[in-house]
């Protein structure tokens, strides 16, 4: 290999190793990066960042059927029972499309208002969206609906306690 395109090689590493701390997870420069080593000779560094890519390639995977689902699940949402309309709202937590669990919760709410796990679940909804007040309301109602059961005042507390500043002058009890 003459030094020239040794050179550029290296160039190229060193590219893809900064593009690689910008966006750890992202795919075609772990591949790219992969195929690279490989070129470079450094097979056992080859290696682990293919290994590194494939995991990455399931992982991404997962994540877009779950998007599958949670979309399929969508444009049938009017079909949808409580049961379904609360899995839909799981996944959609899970994925972190609060405003569309929000959506998803409040139909299943009107759907079975007495159940208090509903109502957990809206309230987990609100409080990813922001909405602590209307988090509070809702673990409020499952506990009215279930006042036996201590988690629902935990959730309801935790969530209305105030965020915890950061620096000198919120560190600490």
């Amino acid at each position: 290999m003459s030094l020239q395109k040794l050179g550029s090689l290296q160039q190229a590493r060193t590219a893809f190793d900064r593009m690689l701390r910008i966006e750890p997870e992202h795919l075609a420069a772990n591949y790219n990066l992969a195929l690279l080593l490989a070129k470079l000779g450094e097979q056992e560094a080859s290696r682990a960042q293919l290994a590194r890519f494939q995991s990455l390639s399931e992982k991404r995977e997962r994540l877009d059927s779950l998007e599958v689902y949670a979309e399929r699940r969508l444009t049938r949402v009017d079909r949808l029972d409580r049961e379904g309309l609360e899995d839909l709202a799981v996944v959609l937590l899970r994925l972190g499309h609060a405003e569309d669990a929000l959506s998803v919760t409040q139909r299943a709410v009107m759907s079975a208002p007495g159940n208090p796990d509903l109502h957990i679940l809206r309230g987990e909804a609100l409080e990813k969206a922001g909405r602590i007040q209307e988090a509070i309301e809702a673990y409020g109602r499952a506990i009215d609906l279930r006042p036996e059961d201590p988690e629902n005042y935990w959730r309801r507390s935790v969530v209305a306690l105030p965020p915890r500043r950061s620096g000198a002058g919120g560190a600490g009890p």
